[in-house]
C-alpha cells in the first residue's frame, strides 16, 4: 500500500517527495502506468523498491538497499532503475509470488494450510470457553432466581454475612440468606439457607457495607421490611454499637435482630484469656518456635519423625483460637520425645558451619525452654481449657444447634472455668505435671526468675508498699493460672451478652410444650416482649394476647417427643393449624429464620482461594454450592435462553 494521504517533509534544500513519482508517464503522448513497486518510508523520508528490496540477491542501487531520497534527481534514478535487468526480474519474480498466493500453490502452502488449522482450532477453543463461561452464568441466574423466588414467598429471611479477602486480596463479602420454607399442600417445612454471591467491598467500613448489603437487597427485589435477623462475626465493623453494619441496617429496619457468631465470639474468648498475661504470650510463642524449628528443614523434620512416630507438631492457628489444640496434642503426650529430637541435634557435631551452629544453638534454646516445671504446667491447663473449648466449638458450629442449645453449651464451659478456679483444682494439675516432670527428670517445681524487681520510692510515709509475691508456686498461680481462667470466665460473661438477649425475647419458644406449665401472667409477658421486638411503629408481626392463646392450645395439643421449634412449626403443618393459630406460626417461622448456621460458610471459604474473575468465581460456586437446585432447573428451558442469547450476538 502506497502512502499518499501525509504532507511529506522538505529536506534543507526545501524539496520534498511528491506522490506523483508513483506514475510513469510514457512518451507516447501522455499514458501513465502506476509504480506500485515505489514505496515511500515515513521513518526514513525516503523511497525504495519493494520487489528489489524483497526479492534482490545483490545492491543494484539505493533503491534495492537504504532507500533513495535525492529528490532532485528521483525521476531520472526512478526511470534508470525500473529498466534495469535485476529490476525486471525481481519484479517478474513478485509477481510469480502473488500468483502462487492467490491460487495456494506457494512452497510453505502446506505449512499455511496446517498453521491456519491450529489458529482455527484454538479459536474454537475460545469460542467454547466463552460459551461455556455464558453458559455458567446463565445456570447461575436461574439457581439464583429459584432461590430468589422460594424467599419472597417465605417473606421473612435473614442474612448472614462473611468478608474474606480472596487470594488477588480484594476483599469479598459472602452474602447468604436464611428462610424457611413451607408446602401447606404437602404439610413440609424446612429450613433453607442459600448462598446469594460474592461481592467485592471497596471499603470495610460498617456503614458502606451496610449500604452496599441494602442495595444488593434492592436489585434482588427483596424487601428490607421483611429483614428479621443479622448473622456476622464478631469485628467491630459488623457489631459495632454505634457504627458496625449491623446498627446501621437497624436503624433502616429496627425488627433486623443481630444474631453474632456463637463460635466465633467463643475464639475471641480464649483470646482474650491467652493475651492477658506474658506468660501465656511466651508459651504459645514457644509453641510457634517448635514448628518453625522443625518445619524449616527436611532432615529436621526427618529427625523428628524417627523420636515420634504418631503424631507431628503442627503450627498455631492465627485465626482459631480453638483449634490450637491440635498444636497443644503432640506436644502434651509425646513431649520426652520432642525433647530427645531436640538434644540430638544440639549435640550433632556433624551439623558445621555457620548454618550448623546456628540450628544447634536453636535446638539446645528450644529444648532448655520446654524441660522446664513451668512450662509443663503451662501446657497441661491450656491442653485442658482449649479441648474443653474445642468441644464446645464443634457443638455450636453444629447445622442443628440453635440459640438455646448454644447458651447451655456455653454455660457448662462457664462452669468448667469457673470450677477449675480453685486451690484445689491448681494442685491437681501440679500432681499431673509432677508426672510428666518426672518422665522428663526435671526438677517438679517452680524456679523464681532471676530479675530483681526495683523498689520504687514512696512519695509519702502513708503510702503502702506494693510488694510482689516473692514465692515463685504463688507467683504462678495468681499471675498465670488464676488470671486467665478469670479473663476467660468474665469474657464469656460479657461476650455473650447479645446471645442472653436474644434468648430473652425468643427462649420461652424453644419449649413450647413446657408453656402448659407456667401461669397466664408469665406467657403474656414473654408474648408482650416479643411483640415489642416484632413491632416497627403502627407494624407489628404478632399480636402479644393472640399469640398466648394459640400457644396455650398449641402447647396442649402437642406430643412429649415434639420439643425443637421446627418440630412445632411442622406439626402445625401437618395438622392444618397454619390460619388456626397465625401468630405462633409468624413467630416460630421468624425464629427459625433468625438462628445462624455454618454449613453454607464452610464451602463457600474453598472459592475464595481462587484466581478466576468475579463473574465466574460466582457463577461456579453457586452451580457447586447450590447443587440441589441446580439438579431442578429445567434445562430445556435453559438450553432455550442460551440459544437466544447467542442468536442475539450473532451478524446477518
Amino acid at each position: 500500500m502506497q502512502i499518499l494521504d501525509i504532507r511529506f517533509p522538505r529536506d534543507k534544500n526545501q524539496r520534498k517527495f511528491s506522490s506523483f513519482h508513483y506514475q510513469r508517464h510514457l512518451p507516447n503522448g501522455g499514458e501513465v502506468m502506476h509504480r506500485k513497486w515505489l514505496q515511500y518510508s515515513v521513518s526514513t523520508d525516503s523511497v525504495m523498491c519493494f520487489c528489489c528490496k524483497l526479492f534482490g540477491m545483490k545492491r543494484i542501487s539505493s533503491l534495492s538497499s537504504i532507500g533513495l531520497r535525492d529528490w532532485k534527481n528521483l525521476s531520472s534514478l526512478l526511470s534508470s532503475h525500473e529498466k534495469l535487468p535485476d529490476h525486471l526480474d525481481n519484479v517478474g519474480k513478485w509477481k510469480e509470488l502473488e500468483q502462487r498466493l492467490k491460487k495456494h500453490k506457494t512452497i510453505d502452502d502446506e505449512t499455511q494450510r496446517a498453521r491456519e488449522r491450529v489458529e482455527n482450532c484454538w479459536q474454537q477453543i475460545l469460542e467454547r470457553l466463552i460459551a461455556l463461561n455464558e453458559l455458567i452464568d446463565i445456570l447461575a441466574n436461574a439457581i439464583k432466581e429459584e432461590i430468589l423466588r422460594n424467599a419472597r414467598a417465605a417473606k421473612y429471611f435473614s442474612v448472614i454475612l462473611d468478608s474474606t479477602p480472596d487470594v488477588s486480596h480484594v476483599e469479598q463479602m459472602t452474602v447468604i440468606i436464611r428462610f424457611v420454607q413451607v408446602d401447606e399442600d404437602n404439610a413440609v417445612i424446612a429450613v433453607r439457607e442459600h448462598f446469594l454471591g460474592y461481592v467485592p467491598l471497596q471499603e470495610t467500613t460498617g456503614a458502606f457495607m451496610a449500604e452496599t448489603i441494602l442495595e444488593e437487597f434492592k436489585k434482588m427485589d427483596l424487601c428490607i421490611d421483611n429483614l428479621r435477623g443479622q448473622g456476622y462475626d464478631n469485628g467491630s465493623n459488623m457489631k459495632g454499637k454505634h457504627n458496625g453494619a449491623q446498627k446501621k441496617i437497624l436503624q433502616r429496619n429496627p425488627r433486623a435482630l443481630f444474631m453474632p457468631c456463637s463460635a466465633h465470639t467463643l475464639n475471641l474468648v480464649v483470646n482474650d484469656a491467652a493475651s492477658c498475661c506474658l506468660e501465656a504470650t511466651n508459651f504459645f510463642g514457644l509453641i510457634q518456635k517448635l514448628y518453625v524449628f522443625f518445619s524449616a528443614s527436611t532432615h529436621r523434620w526427618d529427625v523428628l519423625k524417627r523420636h515420634v512416630q504418631s503424631l507431628t507438631v503442627k503450627p498455631l492457628s492465627e485465626t482459631r483460637w480453638e483449634s490450637r489444640i491440635d498444636a497443644l496434642k503432640p506436644i502434651r503426650y509425646q513431649i520426652g520425645d520432642i525433647y530427645d529430637a531436640l538434644t540430638e541435634m544440639a549435640t550433632d557435631s556433624t551439623l558445621l558451619g555457620s548454618s550448623g551452629n546456628s540450628t544447634r544453638a536453636e535446638a539446645k534454646a528450644l529444648a532448655n525452654g520446654i524441660a522446664t516445671f513451668k512450662f509443663l504446667v503451662s501446657l497441661i491447663v491450656w491442653y485442658d481449657i482449649l479441648f474443653e473449648i474445642n468441644i464446645t466449638s464443634k457443638q455450636l458450629q453444629a447445622k442443628e444447634n440453635d440459640i438455646s442449645s448454644a447458651l447451655k453449651q456455653l454455660e457448662r464451659t462457664r462452669m468448667f472455668l469457673e470450677e477449675r478456679r480453685s486451690d484445689t483444682e491448681f494442685e491437681k494439675v501440679l500432681v499431673d505435671t509432677t508426672e510428666l516432670a518426672n518422665d522428663l527428670e526435671i526438677d517438679p517445681f517452680f524456679v523464681a526468675d532471676s530479675v530483681r524487681l526495683r523498689k520504687k520510692k514512696r512519695q509519702f510515709d502513708y503510702e503502702g508498699e506494693d510488694t510482689p509475691v516473692q514465692n515463685a508456686k504463688v507467683n504462678f498461680k495468681v499471675n498465670f493460672y488464676f488470671a486467665i481462667l478469670d479473663v476467660a470466665i468474665n469474657s464469656v460473661l460479657e461476650r455473650f451478652q447479645q446471645l442472653q438477649q436474644m434468648k430473652s425475647v425468643f427462649g420461652f419458644l424453644y419449649d413450647v410444650k413446657s408453656l402448659n406449665g407456667i401461669t397466664n401472667t408469665q406467657l403474656m409477658e414473654h408474648c408482650t416482649k416479643l411483640e415489642k421486638a416484632l413491632r416497627d411503629g403502627e407494624s407489628k408481626d404478632i399480636d402479644a394476647t393472640d399469640l398466648c392463646h394459640e400457644l396455650q392450645a398449641v402447647a396442649r395439643r402437642l406430643q412429649p417427643d415434639t420439643v425443637i421449634p421446627l418440630d412445632v412449626l411442622k406439626f402445625i403443618c401437618e395438622q392444618g393449624l397454619v390460619h388456626s393459630v397465625p401468630n405462633t406460626f409468624v413467630a416460630l417461622h421468624i425464629l427459625q429464620s433468625c438462628e445462624r448456621s455454618f454449613s453454607k460458610l464452610k464451602l463457600i471459604k474453598t472459592y475464595l482461594r481462587s484466581t478466576m474473575t468475579e463473574e465466574r468465581l460466582v457463577g461456579l460456586a453457586m452451580v457447586s454450592i447450590e447443587n440441589e437446585i441446580a439438579q431442578k432447573v429445567d434445562l430445556k428451558n435453559l438450553v432455550a435462553d442460551f440459544a437466544k442469547k447467542k442468536a442475539r450476538k450473532a451478524h446477518f
